[in-house]
């Protein structure tokens, strides 16, 4: 309905324009019909007028009478005059006539206001013979005025010439009108007629005709009103909400079935809507495209105006620009705000604007540097591009691309400052440049002068091979190999270095050193080759020298290796038959003094075994076969099996052995727990050697000073004779003692302060010795060790229920406590530690405590004294007792009153459960272990044991060890007879010595694996014996197919313990 409402309002418009335009045509027409018709009749009357005004007084009188001076004769004018008097009474309406002149007879024929305006016109334009014109006169009235002219004519001249000429009684009755020539304007007729009266008719006319006319436009309106809204109104509303649903939608249309050129209009606008679609669809694409790509591109994108006003940018821009969005940059002139004449950031003006120059050529520009200034004002040069953008023919804009270049300025300015250090550096060293092809005779383009001193050939004799070429001189037997070196290099385009010979004119080849590379082209081909050669003749020299010596050294320490092995075999087997024996012998009975004999025969021995261990380390080391083998292991399982070693020793001479260990260590470390235990071991020992009275105490705790968490610091304290400083150093030499009489008074090699140096430097760490005469010494080695899992170890500590539990600790040593109190606290206990008896009683009357940790030895009074009367005052409060030495009697005593019997140090997971299990018992445990006491039951009995022993002592003392045993064990003296043995019969387990003559030991287990394997039977133990003490024979018995590895001399407890792994 609107489009028809709008084509109805269109053909109204039209319609009344129309009519409009009739109408006034008509009005006009009618108006100049009037007026046309009024000017004809006044040209009627005007002609009638101007007949009766060319009657002059000889048509009327006679011409044979004369005028006398008194006669006036008759005039033209006189009649016409007369007949302007009577006018108005002829015609009604107001019409007027009047014969007038600007130089009248008669003032009243004087032209007035239009008069004179005709009189004026017909002045100017003589040749016109009437003037029709409208007016208005003064009070308003409009009027028509038609005149007509009065020329002087020859019969005017009689009265109108000269005065003196003109009759008599002209002269005398007019003063005026004289002085005349023919064709001068006398005056004019006019005739005036009211403008109302016909205007009246005209109106009248005129409303009659609109009145048809509004009639016959109205009725065409209304008719085509009618048709246009059957035949256009309704199919043009129908596409019209079809179209305007298409653009909201983009639905294409679907229409009715129309008449005629409707019909093909609608399948246009269909065909019409489907392109819009598919060209909508690919502009969106294209849309899409050029924004994924604007915002892509690494390049700052921005396009610009005829005016410089940026219109549009890329996020690349907007961040190089170091602005947020892109709306601080659009619609403002941006170079102005951006662009700079240079790094200082001084201001371009527009005339020097490069853009605007692109927009006014039309051309594109590339510059190398210009400089853009940040949104905080800091000036970058960019490389820019600038395109002009064409619309219709002309330049719309321009597009600017830009990329901040200041790495590559600073790169290209470094490569620079590089090439002249470069420069520089080439002609300071020494060496030959050189640049050759990369062809087989490597021939010359450059080469330096020093090339001489190589070849004793000057350089410019091999410049493009003037007179050899430098593959020439190189020695024949290396050069296949350099040419294949080369050739190797080019091919993967890596630098080559090379080594090799040059001829010399003197006879004496030279050694050099060739590095250098390829510059390849595009295509990936060898251009060009820089290198430099180097005289190494010398080093070359020095080498085969260092190569000899090399050779030696390892020839003696070969020699002295073998030494070694053979001597420590040759001494550990008699010492395993001494020491073995010796074994036997103190399990018989012995008087006092027999036992002290023996007592002494077995400390010299392990001596000797420590002695040929430390030997045999330190030849390791130093040769460098000594290799760490890092592993998970616990560092509260290590630090006890250290001190549960190295406590028989310290009871025996009184001391008291302390060991603590830092809750902020990681409780697993990664590290070579064999060589960590012999450090200990040689400190302790060490320590408890020079100290003979007081403690000794092993402190392991965590490095603060060290930000790793695998820190460690190993602190061995004593309160011994100490060292003088200047002593200290000496101590980590081989075979040195801080004192010449310690050997004397203490023994030792001298050795252990050295290994464990060596092993600890080995480890990345670091051994400082703190000592005083009489003050004792500390020794403490930092470690940075790798930090474990729990889960890497076998066994990780339980934990025990100590949370909350109310302690009471004795213990007069202050060290004692501050350890005992630290390891029961960090499992939640609550301890309360006195010095003495009479204070721990205070206590116990003043709290409630859940148990008590008792020392044996305090100064006033002994343990089980204290434990008696603390039972006097809590009967039912469970007692722990700890020793420091063996004592018998007193922990049958003990046992007897109730009281826990355990000797220190005590392991600190045997305390934690040893306290939980008496706290939930509530009494106390009288078979708790004791350090130090029991020995693992042998493996079940009845076994058949082959032993393959040459040494008859050797096989005597294994047959001793085993003798209680109740197993039948057969000896073979070979490995020969031993392979042929087994054979025969079958065997539980099999011990191997490895040092046999005829067949040895390794060669013997080679043949039972494979006769096991061949025959199809199960695989039998073989534990191999064997006095070679090094790694490496230990790694060759397993890979000959041993399951274990002995090094004598064998001590029958570590034996009877191998064999229960085996067959228990």
């Amino acid at each position: 309905m609107g489009i028809q409402r709008r084509v109805l309002g269109l053909i109204a418009f039209f319609l009344l324009v129309a009519f409009s335009a009739v109408e006034v045509r008509s009005y006009y027409q009618l108006k100049a019909y009037a007026e046309e018709s009024l000017r004809t009749q006044a040209e009627i009357v005007q002609g009638l007028l101007m007949s009766i005004r060319r009657v002059y007084h000889h048509a009327f009188l006679d011409s044979h009478i004369p005028l006398s001076s008194d006669t006036v004769p008759l005039l033209p004018a006189h009649a016409i005059n007369r007949i302007s008097k009577e006018f108005p009474t002829w015609f009604k309406g107001g019409v007027s006539f009047n014969n007038v002149s600007d130089k009248p007879r008669n003032e009243q024929q004087r032209a007035k206001g239009i008069e004179q305006q005709a009189m004026a016109h017909f002045r100017q334009n003589p040749e016109e013979k009437r003037w029709f014109t409208q007016y208005q006169e003064e009070n308003g009235e409009a009027y028509y005025h038609y005149a007509t002219p009065i020329w002087i004519e020859p019969y005017c001249m009689q009265c109108h010439g000269a005065k003196e000429k003109a009759p008599a009684a002209i002269q005398k009755m007019y003063s005026t009108g004289f002085d005349y020539k023919i064709g001068d304007l006398r005056g004019v007729v006019s005739i005036k007629l009211p403008a109302a009266h016909i205007n009246r008719l005209v109106k009248q006319q005129f409303l009659e005709n609109s009145l048809i006319h509004l009639l016959i436009f109205g009725s065409a309106f209304f008719a085509i009103s009618f048709f246009l809204r059957r035949d256009v109104g309704q199919p043009l509303e129908a596409i019209s909400h079809a179209v305007r649903k298409f653009g909201q939608t983009r639905e294409l249309p679907k229409f009715e079935e129309q008449p005629g050129e409707f019909q093909i209009l609608l399948h246009t606008l269909t065909d019409m809507a489907s392109t819009v679609v598919l060209r909508e669809s690919e502009v969106q694409e294209r849309q899409l495209q050029i924004e994924l790509l604007l915002d892509s591109a690494g390049e700052g994108i921005y396009a610009i105006d005829t005016q410089g006003i940026c219109i549009q940018c890329n996020p690349a821009a907007v961040a190089l620009l170091g602005y947020a969005s892109s709306t601080e940059l659009v619609g403002r002139d941006i170079h102005t705000l951006c662009h700079r004449a240079d790094e200082q950031g001084t201001h371009m003006p527009h005339s020097d604007c490069p853009g605007c120059k692109v927009i006014a050529s039309g051309e594109p520009v590339h510059l190398a540097q210009e400089y853009l200034q940040r949104q905080d004002g800091s000036v970058f040069p960019v490389e820019m591009r600038i395109h002009p953008m064409h619309q219709g023919g002309r330049v719309v804009g321009a597009v600017v691309l830009f990329d901040d270049i200041s790495r590559r300025l600073d790169a290209e300015q470094k490569l620079r400052l590089s090439e002249r250090h470069f420069r520089t550096l080439v002609q300071a060293l020494p060496g030959t440049f050189y640049k050759c092809a990369p062809d087989p005779l490597c021939t010359m383009y450059s080469l330096g002068d020093n090339i001489a001193e190589l070849t004793g050939y000057a350089a410019d004799s091999f410049i493009e091979n003037h007179e050899r070429s430098f593959s020439s001189v190189v020695h024949a037997e290396d050069w296949p190999r350099v040419r294949e070196a080369l050739d190797q290099a080019l091919a993967q385009g890596v630098v080559y270095h090379l080594e090799y010979r040059v001829n010399h004119t003197d006879g004496k080849p030279r050694w050099v050193m060739d590095r250098g590379q390829a510059v390849y082209d595009e295509a990936g081909r060898a251009e060009v080759l820089y290198g430099v050669l180097l005289d190494m003749t010398e080093r070359k020299q020095y080498e085969q020298r260092l190569e000899s010596a090399r050779q030696q050294a390892d020839a003696g320490n070969r020699a002295k290796s073998e030494f070694l092995a053979v001597m420590s075999h040759e001494i550990r087997t008699p010492l395993n038959a001494i020491m073995g024996m010796g074994d036997l012998l103190g399990e018989t009975a012995l008087s006092p003094v027999q036992r002290h004999y023996l007592s002494i025969s077995q400390h010299a021995g392990e001596t000797l075994v420590e002695l040929i261990e430390d030997i045999l380390d330190l030849s390791r080391i130093e040769v460098g076969e000594l290799e760490l083998e890092p592993a998970p292991f616990e560092v509260e399982a290590l630090v006890e099996e250290v001190c549960e070693v190295v406590t028989s020793s310290a009871h025996d001479k009184g001391l008291i052995l302390l060991m603590r260990i830092d809750p902020l260590l990681p409780p697993v470390l990664i590290g070579d727990k064999k060589r960590l235990r012999q450090i200990l071991f040689n400190l302790l020992f060490n320590a408890v050697k020079f100290t003979k009275h007081g403690e000794v105490m092993l402190d392991i705790r965590h490095d603060a000073a060290r930000s790793a968490a695998g820190a460690v610091l190993l602190q061995v304290r004593d309160t011994g004779v100490g060292m003088a400083e200047e002593m200290i150093e000496r101590v980590f030499e081989p075979f040195t003692q801080g004192d010449s009489t310690i050997t004397r008074q203490y023994g030792g090699s001298g050795l252990g302060l050295t290994i464990c140096k060596r092993l600890v430097s080995k480890m990345g760490g670091d051994i400082q010795l703190e000592s005083a005469l009489g003050r004792g010494t500390t020794a403490t080695v930092q470690l940075v060790l790798p930090v474990g899992r729990h889960g890497m170890v076998a066994a990780v500590r339980q934990q025990v229920p100590l949370h909350g539990a109310n302690l009471l600790l004795v213990d007069d040593n202050a060290n004692n406590r501050e350890i005992y109190t630290e390891l029961l606290q960090q499992e939640g206990a609550r301890v309360v530690g006195c010095a003495t008896g009479e204070t721990a009683m205070q206590q116990v009357s003043e709290a409630n405590f859940d148990l008590a940790v008792l020392d044996f030895h305090m100064p006033s009074e002994d343990g089980l004294t204290l434990a008696g009367r603390i039972q006097e005052m809590v009967p039912n409060m469970p007692l722990l007792m700890l020793s420091s030495d063996q004592q018998p009697a007193a922990a049958a005593r003990a046992n007897s009153m109730g009281v826990t019997f355990l000797l220190k140090p005590v392991k600190r997971q045997l305390l934690r459960q040893t306290i939980a299990q008496l706290m939930q018992s509530g009494k106390g445990v009288k078979d708790a272990p004791v350090l130090g006491q029991g020995v693992e039951s042998g493996p079940q009995k009845g076994l058949k044991i082959l032993l393959a022993e040459d040494v008859p002592e050797n096989a005597l003392l294994i047959e001793a060890y085993l003798e209680e045993t109740g197993h039948q064990i057969s000896v073979v003296g070979d490995g020969q007879q031993a392979f042929e043995r087994f054979q025969e019969e079958p065997f539980d387990l099999v011990l191997m010595d490895l040092q046999m003559p005829v067949m040895n030991g390794l060669q013997a287990t080679r043949h039972i694996r494979a006769w096991e394997q061949a025959q199809g039977v199960k695989r039998t133990p073989i534990l191999a014996l064997t006095a070679h003490a090094m790694k490496e024979d230990e790694s060759k018995s397993l890979e000959a197919g041993c399951d274990g590895h002995l090094t004598k001399p064998i001590r029958k407890q570590v034996f009877l313990q191998k064999l229960q792994g085996f067959l228990g």
